[in-house]
């Protein structure tokens, strides 16, 4: 998706996490801080019940910005 809108990992400035309560959330939060060492930006993870499938255990929304 970032690169159907024109842009790439080194444009984001922001990445949300949501996490099933079914993973270990320490574990997730060590997990998502190694995938994203040089974000420019906040990390934020929230927890959730789920999702609209059982296999679905996590969902990341990244911001990024262009100009």
């Amino acid at each position: 998706n970032l690169e159907a809108a024109g842009a790439g990992w080194r444009d984001v400035v922001g990445v949300s996490a949501h996490v099933s309560r079914k993973i270990d959330a320490d574990e997730a939060w060590t997990q998502l801080q190694s995938l994203f060492p040089d974000l420019k930006g906040p990390l934020t993870m929230s927890a959730v019940d789920g999702y609209s499938a059982p296999e679905k255990l996590i969902e990341i929304e990244a911001t990024a910005c262009t100009q």
